[in-house]
């Protein structure tokens, strides 16, 4: 059976325009592909040879079948879902690391499935939701403490946590530093997190554990993207969803942070004091100590 050439220019018109928002001569000088060869495949017009789709796969972050055939991709959806909802924070060059990102969350799960499946040594499963958002999170956070045996101790890897708990994680630096952190929920391959490179690493500590909140709480929510200020003010003020922020931010803060070590912290009377005091229980557990106070992991 042939290539339709109709649909095979469908999908590379919206995987660049649409998607990646690349020109078209771009594409041409970084394949070496003649621009009026992209364009009649674009156009449906010219059939590329196996080393053009193979070329093209590579540059797009897309299996080479998907082109080549009437299968659907469930990044594509999902992607497209995270730029009706936030394109307009996305730079091309932003596009392409998500794209990217999304290409090694499959490679990570199909390699895995070659070895014999995922290999995670914890599942957890998180209590009922309450009308208490915040206290939900906390109630999460101090559970799955307990469950992992972390007592009053630091959580030393954030990144290697999340992993064992299902989901694929990976680290890019976007160029729009006001975005934190971007969960997606694929069909697929399951819970992908991707957090914002550009951020100190205690901020990303923080990032990677409020991202999970939404990977383990939020089993209705298909893409979310976290924005600086979503961390900074305790969610989004005056939208229908802020309170997922909140409990994804009580959760993190909780988390890193034990309900124990909070109690315990005496701030003294003078803002110097109070300051000393927070600073050394956040060094103490590694977190940042913006974060600690903005998300009141440490409550005076």
């Amino acid at each position: 059976m042939g290539i339709d050439l109709n649909e095979l220019g469908r999908k590379l018109r919206n995987l660049r325009k649409d998607i990646l928002k690349l020109p078209l001569e771009e594409v041409a000088s970084r394949t070496g592909i003649e621009l009026e060869l992209l364009e009649g495949m674009e156009a449906g017009s010219v059939e590329p040879t196996g080393d053009q789709i193979l070329i093209l796969s590579d540059i797009y972050n897309e299996p080479f079948l998907y082109f080549i055939t009437y299968e659907k991709s469930p990044a594509i959806e999902r992607a497209t879902e995270l730029y009706r909802m936030h394109g307009d924070q996305f730079s091309a060059s932003d596009r392409r690391y998500v794209q990217e990102f999304l290409h090694l969350c499959r490679m990570e799960h199909e390699f895995e499935a070659m070895l014999g499946g995922r290999r995670r040594t914890r599942e957890y499963l998180p209590t009922a939701e309450t009308n208490y958002k915040k206290g939900h999170g906390y109630e999460n956070a101090e559970r799955l403490r307990t469950q992992l045996g972390l007592g009053m101790g630091p959580v030393d890897n954030a990144f290697h946590l999340v992993r064992q708990l299902g989901c694929h994680v990976f680290r890019r630096k976007l160029g729009n530093s006001s975005i934190s952190g971007i969960f997606i929920r694929h069909p697929d391959i399951g819970k992908c997190i991707l957090v914002n490179y550009d951020e100190d690493i205690y901020r990303q500590k923080f990032s990677v554990l409020h991202e999970l909140c939404h990977a383990l709480l939020d089993g209705d929510f298909q893409v979310n993207v976290t924005f600086k200020n979503d961390l900074e003010s305790g969610g989004r003020v005056g939208e229908r969803d802020a309170w997922r922020e909140w409990r994804a931010n009580a959760f993190a803060g909780r988390l890193l942070i034990p309900f124990q070590a909070i109690q315990a912290v005496r701030l003294g009377s003078s803002l110097d004091e109070k300051a000393d005091a927070i600073l050394k229980v956040c060094t103490a557990y590694k977190a940042n100590f913006a974060v600690g106070l903005i998300t009141r992991a440490i409550a005076p």
